[in-house]
């Protein structure tokens, strides 16, 4: 019994985790992301960054405390999962990006650069690009890079009135109302036949199982 009620308890505990969870992340997704907030976010690359490691002579995912003597930073960009998107990057410091190992543009720092996905796309015609972020200085917690969806200015929250928030009674159906009314009639002929006609209603209405 005890170690029933422990899985109980277990299944109820995760279930209000991932409640949490859930609820957290579409509170991150809603707040506005990229500059002045304009942005919706679709996804962050935070934890897709991959460093290149003399040792294995390969890209291996970037361990924040193993790697932080490294400068440059690289992650995989997909086309066919952000088509219609914004790629927003930002560095804290001053960096250089280079796509498939090519270098591409000076990044300023402490300003927001905004490239269009599908435009990319068309130059590139690749379904998945290399990028590669090199800085002086720099560290992947300097770093951010985005794919974002441009907020309309003529978008506005849905504001809920304090009608839509108030609860009402159900409405009954007017022949739900006459059914029940037609059983308490036929529970009163019932009452009456029984005691004005106790021989009429046994000869009808014999509930004796023999």
């Amino acid at each position: 019994m005890g170690t029933s009620n422990s899985h109980r308890f277990l299944v109820l505990k995760l279930s209000v985790i991932l409640l949490i969870s859930v609820f957290s992340v579409e509170r991150i997704s809603a707040k506005g992301v990229g500059p002045a907030e304009g942005y919706y976010l679709v996804h962050d690359y935070h934890d897709d960054w991959q460093i290149y490691d003399e040792g294995y002579k390969a890209y291996v995912p970037y361990v924040r405390e193993r790697h932080q003597e490294y400068s440059s930073f690289s992650l995989f960009f997909d086309f066919e999962n952000y088509k219609g998107y914004k790629l927003l990057f930002y560095s804290k410091k001053e960096n250089y990006l280079f796509i498939d190992a090519s270098l591409q543009k000076k990044l300023p720092a402490d300003v927001w650069t905004i490239m269009d996905v599908d435009s990319l796309q068309k130059v590139y015609r690749k379904t998945r690009l290399f990028l590669t972020f090199y800085g002086i200085n720099t560290n992947a917690e300097d770093l951010k890079v985005i794919v974002g969806n441009k907020i309309s200015k003529t978008e506005r929250s849905i504001e809920l009135t304090e009608y839509q928030l108030t609860v009402r009674p159900k409405a009954i159906p007017v022949f739900n109302n006459f059914f029940v009314l037609g059983l308490v009639f036929l529970l009163i002929c019932y009452a009456f036949l029984y005691n004005f006609q106790p021989k009429t209603f046994e000869r009808y209405y014999n509930f004796r199982i023999y």
